[in-house]
């Protein structure tokens, strides 16, 4: 691989290229006091973020810790928020510049935290295999990465990073965000890109491989399609070789299985080839917005249920509709949700 270089200079980060990073920051959050102080001086914020960069100067500061419920998983997780300014939009800068070349680098599907190449990409891609290719997508390898984030260290970043950059200035920078924290904060607009960029060995490994035919990974959960149930077997031993380079583990509850059989459990829906269904806790989260829509109509819950609703094209529903939406009113609810 081609190292590059030349990325932290002034050619490259200008007053726009900061006044972008900021704009790109402040997304979802104009509501935010310190936000909208920054945005009304963006310009003198610009020229401020500039400077740090380039004269090295700039510092991480303190990570502010959130505990938060993923709603689909049920999971409690650790979300470390950093300072909007000057941490985010530095951040947010820091990817700007490599973006192009981090794209380039990554596995055609390699899916999440990627402009156009979200849930619905993967969902289209995985039907399209299954329907167009049934001989190559008999068997399955699903498996997981074992708490990836919290297994990802500074050090590992860095190694990954000298790999991929030359340049010394931008490798301090990467550096300084890196060892902000032990591990791989979720929070950071960094980390998704650190993790693709380190989990491409793992893309590598799996598409090399003679017994993969078809490879797709969301963040750190992925498949393996293929023909052959033992070049698959063997294939596993190579993943958890490669992982284990990485300072990471595969978790012990992957699996190889008939596709047609059992169906692969994805983004959400389970695919058998011929039809799709949708996972089980999203129907009934589908189910129990239509009976408290039904129960106390407010707009509220209308755009909740439409946003659900919104789902039902992805399966196969015939019966599910016939059972629950039909008779619904679709056109009142979105007259009520606007």
């Amino acid at each position: 691989m081609k190292r590059i270089g030349y990325i932290l200079t002034e050619q490259t980060v200008t007053d726009d290229a900061c006044r972008r990073a900021i704009i790109d920051a402040a997304k979802g959050k104009h509501h935010r006091k310190s936000v909208k102080r920054i945005l009304q001086n963006i310009d003198i914020h610009a020229i401020f973020l500039k400077n740090m960069v380039l004269d090295g100067t700039y510092q991480p500061k303190p990570y502010k810790e959130c505990h938060v419920v993923d709603r689909p998983s049920k999971k409690a997780r650790i979300l470390e928020k950093p300072v909007f300014f000057p941490d985010q939009c530095v951040h947010h800068l820091a990817i700007n510049l490599i973006k192009g070349r981090i794209l380039k680098r990554l596995d055609p599907y390699c899916i999440g935290g990627i402009e156009g190449k979200g849930i619905h990409y993967g969902h289209n891609t995985i039907k399209r295999w299954l329907r167009d290719d049934v001989k190559h997508t008999k068997y399955c390898l699903k498996g997981d990465v074992r708490k990836c984030y919290d297994s990802i260290k500074p050090k590992t970043i860095m190694i990954t990073m000298r790999k991929f950059i030359k340049d010394n200035r931008y490798l301090s920078l990467i550096q300084k965000i890196a060892y902000s924290h032990p591990s791989l904060p979720l929070g950071n607009y960094t980390s998704g890109w650190f993790a693709n960029l380190i989990l491409s060995e793992l893309d590598k490994t799996a598409r090399s491989s003679p017994g993969c035919s078809h490879y797709l990974r969301y963040v750190d959960d992925f498949i393996v399609l293929g023909s052959n149930k033992r070049k698959l077997h063997r294939l596993v031993l190579s993943i958890i070789r490669t992982l284990r380079t990485l300072g990471l583990d595969l978790k012990d509850n992957w699996q190889i299985f008939p596709v047609r059989v059992r169906g692969i459990d994805m983004l959400g829906y389970r695919y058998f080839g011929r039809y799709t269904l949708m996972r089980k806790r999203n129907v009934l989260a589908i189910m129990r917005a239509i009976r408290k829509y039904r129960k106390n109509p407010t707009p509220r819950k209308a755009r909740s249920l439409l946003s659900r609703l919104g789902q039902i094209k992805h399966f196969n529903n015939y019966h599910f509709s016939q059972k629950y939406v039909k008779g619904i009113g679709i056109q009142r609810i979105k007259e009520m949700a606007i």
